[in-house]
């Protein structure tokens, strides 16, 4: 990624250079960004409905630098939920909701994601939740760090599983020169 970042850079300014007019664009686009954890979940208390987790999805460090330099991204998220361990599904599940947060709350992006259990719906060993529109982690790259906070609602288990997360961005941020 550090290439590509040096690339478009001294296209930026060779294109500026000669066209003498600094009327141009620039775009870096990321086809599938993606991290994944393995979590341990201990088991639900009695009555408890929803528990809330958080993954961390590290971004490569020449991205903090898109803000500085004026770039706006728009990015598909999703986060993809697989069973590993002491649960077979997440039929357990009757909603999903995930937010993106800078490290240290630095960023909040709010609800980004969302998922619904259908009636008609089987159970199945993964669980996908999609952003519905782009989202743009831009404001949220001073740390290099994301954290992705899940709340999951339902009928959780009473005994402890476990599963793996990933954590997937693929779009493009982009800056305008001609404008600045």
């Amino acid at each position: 990624m550090r290439k590509t970042h040096m690339k478009v850079l001294s296209v930026l300014f060779f294109s500026g250079w000669i066209s003498g007019c600094g009327m141009f664009y620039g775009e870096i686009e990321e086809p599938n960004l993606c991290e994944t954890s393995s979590l341990d979940i201990p088991a639900a208390s009695s009555g408890e409905s929803s528990r809330s987790i958080v993954t961390e999805f590290r971004i490569p460090s020449e991205s903090q630098t898109l803000e500085d330099l004026g770039f706006k991204s728009g990015y598909k998220f999703s986060v993809t939920f697989e069973a590993t361990g002491g649960v077979h599904d997440f039929g357990f599940v009757d909603s999903a909701k995930a937010r993106i947060q800078g490290e240290n709350g630095s960023c909040e992006l709010g609800e980004i994601a969302s998922f619904q259990r259908s009636n008609s719906a089987s159970p199945a060993p993964t669980l996908l939740i999609e952003s519905s529109k782009p989202v743009d982690p831009v404001p949220c790259l001073d740390s290099g760090k994301l954290n992705v906070q899940t709340t999951f609602a339902g009928n959780l288990p009473q005994s402890p599983w476990a599963m793996n997360v990933r954590v997937c961005l693929s779009g493009k941020s982009r800056i305008d020169a001609s404008s600045k």
